[in-house]
């Protein structure tokens, strides 16, 4: 603006970001060429889906990497399969309950086969049921060599599904740890208003020195205190 009166002493820096996925700047190439090796899942499912059946959904992106009919219907078939979505094969999205179109989501990245899959909040808004069936398939998925990256605010999910977390503030990473090892840095989480999932402090209450604070769920501690006889 005219009117503004910028101090004669006033020093401008310039930051270029460089971002690599797997050695491809990703300021060269297309989303078509990165979307083959990384796949991302929305949080809301709302803001992935717009096609007005499931199977058209699904084949959407294989389409848009060229592939032939014949192998759209076959990597559809596919994660329909996998996914248990046969029923809703012929839905429209929009009316099928939250569950099933976070599902339907994920099945639109797993039919272009990514390497690497990024979920954003994968059990927001479902049940016990649906959760456990979400971290299940992304469990299976990661066992058959796909690189599963969550981003998450439940603990809970943390502790018992993941192998190394980061933890972020302020842009800033501020503990990058195998899981196990994580919630013992209690003063470093606060920073980022993270607390340590229940079970994780049950243990700490225990206080039985043979009672780690890396501990994963409750059969783990039920477990460890059927061993010990330890009383609560």
């Amino acid at each position: 603006y005219s009117s503004c009166r910028i101090p004669q002493r006033c020093t401008f820096l310039c930051f270029r970001i460089q971002v690599l996925v797997k050695g491809l700047d990703t300021r060269e190439h297309t989303v078509a060429e990165l979307s083959r090796i990384v796949g991302y899942i929305f949080q809301n499912p709302d803001h992935q889906i717009f096609e007005r059946t499931v199977e058209d959904e699904i084949a959407f992106g294989p389409r848009n990497l060229g592939l032939s009919e014949e192998h759209v219907r076959k990597r559809v078939n596919e994660v329909i399969e996998l996914l248990g979505l046969d029923e809703y094969r012929r839905e429209n999205p929009v009316f099928v309950g939250k569950g099933v179109r976070q599902k339907i989501a994920t099945a639109s990245i797993l039919a272009m086969r990514p390497e690497v899959i990024i979920c954003d909040e994968p059990t927001t808004g479902m049940d016990w049921l649906s959760s456990a069936a979400m971290m299940k398939l992304l469990d299976k998925l990661n066992k058959e060599g796909r690189t599963v990256i969550i981003i998450t605010h439940d603990m809970r999910v943390v502790a018992e599904h993941s192998k190394r977390t980061i933890c972020l503030s302020g842009g800033k990473v501020l503990l990058d740890l195998p899981t196990r090892e994580i919630f013992m840095h209690e003063k470093r989480l606060k920073e980022a208003f993270i607390e340590p999932p229940q079970i994780i402090k049950l243990a700490k209450r225990v206080g039985h020195p043979s009672i780690p604070l890396t501990i994963k769920d409750e059969l783990e501690l039920a477990n460890i205190i059927e061993k010990l006889k330890v009383s609560i």
